[in-house]
């Protein structure tokens, strides 16, 4: 960022360590999705323990193996399901367009599907259940040395993020 001018940049997700000023801005809820033609050809996940059963697309920066922890929005339950995938990558938009594609299921920030699940491109699933939300957040250089122009953006983003309803469900 430093070296290429920019001010400040937007980070959805798990942050890794660095130099510079992260600043949590809100959160968005995970969701986990399919492409209905995926779902057609290979059935509806029920419960979190039928993904072992299901092609996985995973994001290359999380851990792998890859575990999510599963609460059950009624009773507060947890499961923790191990994914396994064959398919991998570092681009989000390469994950959404492998799920549009009917190449598996994934989990991403809501806040990052809002359009594909508005249009029906991608369904959610296992929807009784919740997973930890994703941060959201402004990423700058320097805060002693912040311009003015930045200051003002931040501000704005900061309150336009405590009120966002990030899609329509």
């Amino acid at each position: 960022m430093v070296e290429e001018g920019i001010d400040l940049t937007i980070r959805i997700g798990w942050l890794q360590d660095s130099n510079l000023i992260a600043k949590k801005l809100c959160s968005s809820p995970t969701l986990v999705f399919a492409s209905n033609d995926y779902l057609a050809r290979y059935g509806t996940p029920k419960i979190p323990e039928d993904l072992v059963h299901h092609q996985w697309i995973n994001l290359s920066i999380l851990p792998s193996p890859l575990k999510w922890l599963f609460t059950h929005k009624t009773t507060r339950n947890t499961t923790q399901v191990q994914v396994n995938s064959s398919l991998k990558t570092n681009s989000v938009d390469a994950v959404v367009s492998a799920a549009q594609s009917g190449l598996g299921i994934s989990a991403l920030a809501k806040l990052g599907i809002c359009e594909q699940i508005y249009t029906g491109k991608l369904t959610p699933i296992l929807t009784d259940y919740e997973l930890d939300p994703v941060g959201v957040y402004a990423v700058y250089p320097h805060k002693e040395h912040l311009p003015p122009k930045v200051r003002i953006f931040l501000d704005f983003l900061e309150k336009r993020c405590r009120n966002a309803a990030w899609c329509k469900t």
